[in-house]
């Protein structure tokens, strides 16, 4: 019997509860560069979840490579 489990879940436990959404003023020309940096973060997070999924994908490929008479 094959029991498939959310490695993510594993490893780390359950996901957390979203955070809640802090806004705090900022002097006028600070703006454009938060801004800047709050878009790469955003795309960093987008890059670390698909590398994730990856990750998790080549798991399961290793693991049904090395299954007793597994063809590649």
């Amino acid at each position: 019997m094959i029991v498939f489990v959310d490695l993510l879940a594993v490893l780390c436990g359950p996901a957390p509860a979203p955070r809640p959404v802090r806004r705090r003023g900022c002097r006028r020309d600070w703006v454009k560069e938060i801004r800047r940096q709050t878009v790469t973060h955003k795309r960093f997070q987008r890059l670390v979840d698909q590398w994730i999924d990856l990750s998790i994908e080549h798991s399961r490929l290793t693991m049904k490579i090395a299954e007793p008479g597994a063809t590649r």
